[in-house]
């Protein structure tokens, strides 16, 4: 990088180094080597999924996507 001039090393380095990464897949290694060392070797990682809950005024989850408000604005309708 420095032979290339002084103008803009910041940035021409910090290019290099993203396209270095993307090349080697090195994040995907990273979270495969993460997930190896801190889950159990049982994990089933098809599974994965998101799951969006709401926190209730009680402390309770609740499922999102639903108005708790009741029928008088919107109807009780999914979104």
């Amino acid at each position: 990088m420095a032979a290339q001039g002084e103008e803009d090393v910041g940035p021409r380095t910090r290019r290099a180094l993203r396209d270095r990464i993307n090349e080697t897949s090195l994040l995907n290694r990273c979270v495969d080597d993460i997930k190896r060392l801190l889950l159990p070797k049982t994990a089933d990682f098809s599974s994965d999924r998101d799951v969006v809950t709401l926190q209730s005024d009680s402390g309770h989850q609740v499922a999102s996507g639903v108005n708790y408000d009741g029928p008088d604005d919107y109807g009780d309708t999914l979104w």
